[in-house]
């Protein structure tokens, strides 16, 4: 494994979407496809291996959380819960 990065990439997920819609109604905004794969996993895969992660969860958390160790269990991520997300 290589060794960590200097830095950390801070990805928001913790909002509801409004924007889209209906179509954040029983998904969080970032599990939205874009081609073939989430849009969550177009940003994760443009960074080195090394890179740490942190994301913020909230509107639907617990799928952004868990597809995230299914999708790519190599990746380090931490995980910050945002209670007051609207």
């Amino acid at each position: 494994m290589k060794p960590e990065s200097d830095y950390k990439v801070l990805i928001t997920t913790s909002g509801i979407g409004s924007r889209l819609g209906d179509l954040t109604k029983f998904t969080n905004k970032s599990l939205r496809p874009i081609g073939n794969k989430a849009s969550l996993s177009w940003i994760v895969e443009s960074y080195p291996q090394n890179v740490n992660f942190v994301v913020t969860l909230g509107h639907f958390g617990d799928h952004v959380k868990e597809y995230l160790q299914i999708a790519h269990p190599e990746r380090r991520f931490e995980f910050v819960q945002v209670e007051n997300y609207l």
